[in-house]
């Protein structure tokens, strides 16, 4: 398998500080033990955040500026973003001042995508640290004949984690541009398989403090 994402550039609302740079499982941050991980099954890495923000630095891509995307620029907004590099880029950015819709996670998956047409790539949220081989194996078996493969379990769809296919990157922007952030209804415009796993555990969510000192707790890792 080739390229795994992980997002890292929420805004950990629930938390009260940045949950991706929280230290986990003998790693610098939680973000840090993701590429670890993940860097054991896919051949390259990368970090989906605002700024580079992480220390060692992880190699990033830089969410696109949400003030330049809109029906007529979507184009021009991609060519000047590039592609992105397998070493860390350097953003400075204080995200203080960043309007809600910068935070979208269709922003996120338009960022992402952009940059790897024709390819299926795994998007996983940081916060999310638990997810197997097994799983992202099971998912990856269906990532050459669906645009978007998916994980649930009996009680949740998780709509950002699963391969997404790179060609999806211009319905993300159309619909990001109108306003819509809901990854629902991205699946709605694409050929769509989501697979049900019955250990829930996997997925479990580091929203809050008392989520973080449970994982911890646990030894869930």
């Amino acid at each position: 398998m080739k390229t795994c994402v992980i997002l890292a550039g929420g805004k950990s609302s629930r938390m009260g500080r940045d949950k991706t740079l929280l230290p986990f499982g003998g790693f610098a941050t939680l973000t840090h033990y993701g590429a670890h991980k993940f860097g054991r099954i896919f051949e390259r890495v990368f970090v989906s955040s605002k700024f580079e923000k992480f220390n060692p630095p992880l190699p990033l891509i830089k969410d696109a500026d949400a003030e330049e995307i809109s029906r007529s620029n979507l184009t021009e907004a991609s060519n000047k973003e590039g592609a992105p590099k397998n070493s860390a880029q350097i953003f400075a950015q204080d995200t203080s001042n960043l309007s809600e819709p910068a935070f979208s996670p269709m922003l996120a998956l338009y960022s992402i995508l952009k940059n790897f047409p024709n390819e299926s790539v795994f998007i996983v949220p940081a916060d999310m640290p638990f997810v197997s081989e097994e799983c992202v194996r099971e998912l990856y078996k269906f990532s050459g004949e669906y645009d978007m493969v998916i994980a649930a379990d009996e009680s949740h769809t998780h709509s950002l984690c699963g391969f997404f296919s790179g060609d999806l990157a211009d319905a993300a922007g159309e619909l990001f541009a109108a306003g819509e952030h809901k990854i629902g209804l991205l699946r709605d415009r694409c050929h769509c398989k989501i697979v049900k796993f019955a250990n829930a555990d996997e997925f479990f969510n580091i929203n809050y403090q008392a989520d973080y000192e449970q994982a911890l707790k646990e030894g869930k890792i």
